[in-house]
């Protein structure tokens, strides 16, 4: 069936979403209804922080839904106010780019990428695999008639957009400056306010129970508050909001800094993503895939075959944990480990660390100190540091002067927010052996107090706690 783009409303189609309602152009289902697509049921949002918070299942699926819902609201809103500036084919673009945007995550979500950094980049594989539905699925490019070439690249470009730092030298957008604003809705290069963020923040809070600052009704008023005005900094289109939405954007930043603090980096789910990252790694040798040609692909290579990548979800770890090959015996120990809450033990947490320092210098110290340093209940090797950073979305620096806002007074002119800065907070976090002795605890806290003191950094904090 080939749908047009006049998306009247007899051509949307409507889900309840759980956090949200969902509304979409009946011909993002073309999309959605194929093998590559559906593989996001079965990746979890939040990858394993579940161990924690147990309904925090959500999948990626209905997590890009959601954003797609929200992004063609978005762009509704700009047509209806902008209707020479904005198109359908933009409303459609906009829209689909939210879609697809996370086709790309592999198995346990941004656990997978951190486990072959080397030039993965999961935004450039949602990209990829976007186009491989439009080129491998004729209904849904048939069903895009109006879409061109270009569009498809827009497409792309919206997913990943390239970095703003030379766009006065050299344009790098797929669109006009007139038009730059539709890079603000999916991905938004210049302050992170976009509707991935605003979707995942209101979902992922749901699902774990953690409290954030903002609701649904509070993103309805910002989305429905948008015009386009001209950027002070880039000489080009951008999106700004009512200023009485300052304190509603402020809460944005500081609920994705609370929610990394307390969901996606608990101490509990820190420790526990080593220990199944270190799992994967000695599995992927011998956990194969079939890519393109009929070639058997290792679970660390299928980034680089797109035939093998779309067959990665969360079952490998069922593959890993019940496999009969000897070679992953000890990758099932580390799972059978984790199941059986045998990780190792929190020890101290350093988190007044001042920016000008260097959290991962600092972590490399503390690594030596300890393992040049004997214990009596367990091996100096069974120490693991982590370091961490949590902020507002754009790193050491404070997001919210970069978000536009206009004056009651004057909607032409814009202005930005004076409020509270969301800072970062750099955080390292020191681990023992689960069988790590009251006394070897302390040892370990005496001389992170010591090294604290000498390093010019804040006190550790005690959290070692005595099992019963």
């Amino acid at each position: 069936m080939e749908y047009e783009l006049e998306l009247c409303d007899s051509e949307e189609f409507e889900i309840n979403g759980g956090t949200w309602f969902i509304t979409l152009p009946k011909v993002c289902r073309l999309i959605i209804d194929t093998p590559i697509f559906q593989r996001l049921r079965r990746i979890k949002q939040n990858g394993i922080t579940d161990l924690v918070y147990p309904d925090a299942t959500h999948s990626r699926f209905v997590h890009s839904l959601a954003t797609a819902s929200l992004a063609y609201d978005f762009m509704n809103v700009l047509q209806r106010k902008y209707p020479k500036c904005v198109t359908k084919t933009d409303i459609l673009c906009v829209t689909i780019a939210a879609l697809v945007h996370d086709l790309g995550h592999g198995p346990f979500s941004h656990l997978f990428e951190e486990i072959f950094k080397s030039g993965f980049c999961h935004e450039e594989i949602s990209g990829k695999l976007f186009m491989k539905i439009i080129n491998d699925y004729t209904a849904v490019r048939k069903g895009l008639l109006q879409l061109k070439d270009a569009e498809f690249a827009l497409i792309q470009q919206l997913i990943n957009p390239p970095s703003f730092e030379n766009i006065d030298i050299e344009w790098p957008l797929l669109v006009p400056r007139h038009k730059a604003f539709l890079f603000a809705i999916v991905s938004n290069p210049l302050n992170g306010l976009d509707v991935d963020k605003l979707e995942y923040l209101m979902r992922d809070s749901s699902h774990s129970g953690v409290r954030i600052c903002f609701d649904k009704e509070m993103v309805s008023r910002l989305i429905n508050s948008v015009k386009i005005c001209k950027h002070k900094d880039y000489n080009i289109s951008w999106v700004s909001f009512y200023g009485t939405h300052g304190e509603d954007v402020h809460s944005v930043f500081s609920s994705r800094k609370r929610l990394y603090q307390v969901v996606y980096n608990h101490r509990f789910i820190l420790i526990a993503s080593e220990m199944m990252k270190k799992a994967l790694r000695l599995a992927a040798p011998y956990l194969l895939f079939k890519g393109s040609n009929g070639k058997m692909i290792p679970l660390n290579q299928c980034s680089n075959d797109l035939d093998a990548y779309i067959k990665l979800d969360d079952s490998i770890y069922s593959f890993i944990r019940y496999s009969p090959l000897p070679e992953m015996e000890e990758a099932q120990k580390l799972l059978e480990q984790l199941e059986m809450r045998q990780i190792p033990k929190i020890i101290a947490k350093l988190d007044e660390i001042p920016l000008g320092k260097c959290s991962k210098t600092l972590k490399s110290q503390i690594e030596k100190i300890l393992k040049n340093e004997s214990f009596a209940s367990f091996e100096s090797n069974d120490i693991y540091t982590i370091t961490k950073s949590f902020n507002g979305g754009k790193g050491d620096c404070d997001p919210l002067p970069y978000v536009l806002f206009y004056p009651r007074t004057d909607s032409s002119q814009t202005c930005t927010f004076n409020g509270d800065s969301v800072k970062s907070k750099h955080c390292i976090f020191v681990y023992a052996s689960n069988k790590t002795s009251e006394e070897d605890a302390k040892k370990i806290f005496q001389l992170l107090m010591e090294f604290s003191k000498e390093a010019g950094i804040g006190e550790p904090k005690n959290m070692f706690k005595i099992q019963l």
